[in-house]
């Protein structure tokens, strides 16, 4: 997978020196699914992150400069391998990477469940899978309630990401071994 080779290249590199000082809500959801910060969210996204909460158990991987937005941001051309564009780093560890890409292709691009066998040799998937789920939701909370939602943001895009994120979140519960 293209995604696991660049992360394998990115090994050893240093954390971004400004990851800290980031206040934009991409960064604010990304502090909030690790634990590092707190929002109110209310409305249809509340509960699917309160059940996400509730699936969320701790994580031993390391954590690494990691590229937060893959899906996205690869061009295919034919005979060549995958190329990743348009870097948004973070911090995290890189099965991070690998499941949020596999939400994105979930929530964005009609990707079936089944897609996470792919990525069955990432330590610690289900965790990644429920913070990079979380992620995604709760940008969708917090550009609703933003002055200035993202140039691709749509409200309308908040059911269908809540609809495509049912099967993933009752795979999750399946896998935790949590009851609904």
């Amino acid at each position: 997978m293209a995604c696991q080779q660049f992360h394998r290249a990115l090994e050893g590199m240093p954390p971004p020196p400004f990851q800290h000082r980031r206040d934009d809500i991409f960064a604010i959801a990304d502090r909030v699914v690790w634990g590092e910060h707190s929002v109110e969210v209310d409305g249809p996204i509340a509960s699917a992150l309160d059940e996400l909460a509730g699936l969320t158990r701790p994580i031993a991987s390391l954590s690494q400069l990691i590229h937060g937005d893959v899906a996205g941001n690869l061009l295919f051309a034919r005979g060549l391998p995958p190329a990743v564009i348009d870097f948004s780093p973070y911090w995290r560890p890189a099965g991070h990477a690998v499941a949020q890409t596999i939400v994105d292709a979930i929530l964005w691009y009609g990707a079936d469940v089944s897609l996470v066998v792919a990525a069955s040799d990432v330590a610690e998937l289900d965790q990644f899978l429920v913070r990079a789920l979380a992620f995604r939701l709760l940008l969708d909370a917090l550009q609703l309630d933003a002055e200035t939602p993202t140039a691709r943001f749509q409200p309308t895009q908040v059911q269908r990401d809540l609809d495509h994120a049912a099967s993933l979140i009752a795979f999750l519960r399946a896998e935790t071994g949590t009851a609904p």
